[in-house]
């Protein structure tokens, strides 16, 4: 039986077990706060916490379980390489089971080229929308309430099933139907998009976005990728926001800009609102470090001294210190801007996370290693810690064009991971894998005061040999492995496939701080031998 209102239920599954995803409510409350859409729509949101690899079966059918019961007539899922798996096998359940639901995928992994190439051809899906979705969205939901058969013809940077096929009409240009004004899009809080038994929930970290956008244009990166140019929300809403969060019970926010800082003026008026209106939360925040100056530093104090509670974390993309690299992802950042931040910010009393990434054009061993050295320099005070990723080529970043150039081996699934280049064969990567594992132990602080001593106890042992950092981290690396070889470890393991996960679930689990103790003991007492 067809209803006169349209049905439809959009899903999201966040990147992390205490985040919420704030795409998906930020489309729904744009769909219901379209006059046009309000009354002829009736739409249903739900959210999921982080989907492990390993569980991606059972995850997509309750998915399916819960999108079947809402019998809607449209199912749209926001769509992110950690959630790309999950989400392709719900729709096919849902292909099998509710033929006639229209199934729509949004969201950055879904890339223009990507569509070219016939990625998503085979998938059981109706439509998929690239880039920014608020317009095509609606303009698709409107066409769909009088027509249920209607194809995206004309709705821009969207493509449709037709027949066996997938078909588009101008689909790569990223300046098509973008938002003019962010302010125009209603608050997915303010306006009630987001169910307050999520900011309920204990420990959740809300997501809060200024602008869209990026100053630099890194190759590997889609925060620039559809748009051209940086848009602003008005910063009255924003704080607007954080208070609403903070009078929900939310104690922290994570701001999802890739450069906070890009108008100075902009990111001021919020942290002076915040300080002035003495907002007591915690907030993760993004910047580049040649835009941090003393003024800034200094916003950054006053907030963090509010409240003992105020943690302030912010990250800065060092990546690499190797100037082939930099150059070849467009990343030329001098170095000295780097330690300039990092003063900088060890004054202002917040916590610094530095990434690092393994896989990069033109890194070899002993480059990657020289970065390790510059970044274990800054890792000795406060909780200051060290985040590393390997590459990715992701879907819709210039990446692709490089990769090509610098013949890196990307794998062949939703991951997009570099596993080898020219320059860093895999058993160089693996090495640098280990590497990584031992100083992600040494140096990730942040949430256990107790891991303090592993670090300050590294420090004592390397200062007492006088050798570089590299000289201990590669000691430590061949320690644990003889400790962990014939387990079942991923460190363990030669191919070491799985290190990002590792690093995020498994390592503490392996290498203990007792363990980590001892082996420092050991290398204090005999020192590190030719």
């Amino acid at each position: 039986m067809r209803h006169d209102r349209l049905r439809v239920h959009l899903v999201g599954v966040a990147g992390t077990s205490r985040d919420i995803l704030l795409a998906t409510f930020a489309l729904a409350s744009t769909v219901m706060g379209d006059p046009e859409l309000r009354d002829a729509v009736e739409l249903t949101v739900r959210h999921y916490p982080y989907i492990l690899p390993a569980d991606s079966e059972k995850g997509a059918e309750t998915v399916a379980a819960d999108c079947l019961d809402c019998a809607a007539d449209v199912v749209g899922f926001s769509t992110y390489t950690w959630n790309y798996d999950v989400i392709v096998r719900t729709a096919a359940i849902l292909r099998k089971k509710s033929p006639g639901t229209k199934i729509v995928l949004g969201g950055p992994e879904i890339a223009a080229a990507d569509l070219h190439r016939g990625r998503f051809a085979d998938l059981p899906i109706d439509f998929l929308v690239i880039g920014e979705g608020e317009v095509p969205l609606v303009e698709l939901l409107g066409r769909l309430c009088t027509d249920r058969d209607a194809d995206g013809r004309g709705i821009p940077r969207t493509a449709w099933r037709r027949g066996d096929e997938l078909v588009w009409e101008a689909i790569d240009d990223p300046s098509l139907a973008l938002v003019d004004d962010l302010s125009a899009l209603p608050s997915a809080y303010l306006s009630g998009a987001v169910p307050e038994r999520l900011l309920a929930r204990p420990g959740v970290q809300a997501n809060v976005e200024t602008q869209r956008g990026c100053t630099l244009r890194c190759a590997y990166c889609l925060y620039h990728a559809s748009y051209r140019t940086v848009r602003y929300r008005d910063p009255e809403v924003v704080i607007a926001e954080i208070e609403y969060l903070h009078d929900h019970g939310v104690r922290d926010f994570r701001i999802t800009d890739a450069n906070f800082l890009s108008r100075k003026a902009h990111a001021a008026t919020i942290l002076e609102a915040l300080i002035e209106r003495d907002v007591h939360m915690s907030f993760f925040v993004e910047v580049i470090p040649s835009f941090l100056d003393a003024e800034v530093a200094d916003l950054l104090r006053r907030f963090s001294r509010l409240s003992p509670a105020n943690h302030v974390l912010v990250g800065i993309g060092l990546q690499t210190t190797n100037k082939p690299s930099l150059v070849a992802i467009r990343r030329r950042l001098p170095i000295e801007h780097f330690s300039r931040a990092y003063e900088a910010l060890s004054s202002a009393g917040v916590i610094i996370k530095t990434d690092v990434i393994v896989g990069l054009p033109y890194e070899t061993r002993t480059s990657f290693f020289q970065t390790l050295e510059f970044v274990a320099g800054h890792m000795r005070s406060g909780f200051n810690f060290l985040s590393i990723a390997v590459l990715r080529v992701l879907p819709g970043t210039e990446l692709a064009a490089v990769a090509d150039t610098a013949g890196l081996s990307v794998t062949d699934d939703s991951e997009h991971f570099v596993s080898e280049t020219p320059t860093m064969p895999r058993e160089d990567m693996v090495d640098c894998l280990r590497m990584s594992t031992v100083a992600t132990r040494l140096f990730h602080t942040l949430e256990d005061e107790d891991r303090l001593r592993v670090r300050d106890r590294y420090f004592a042992v390397h200062d007492a040999l006088g050798v570089s950092h590299a000289q201990v981290l590669e000691y430590l690396s061949a320690a644990f492995l003889r400790h962990l070889t014939g387990s079942d470890a991923d460190y363990a393991q030669p191919d070491f496939a799985d290190a990002e996960h590792y690093w995020s679930f498994d390592v503490h689990r392996d290498l203990t701080d007792e363990l980590v103790l001892r082996e420092l003991d050991a290398l204090e007492r005999d020192g590190i031998r030719p």
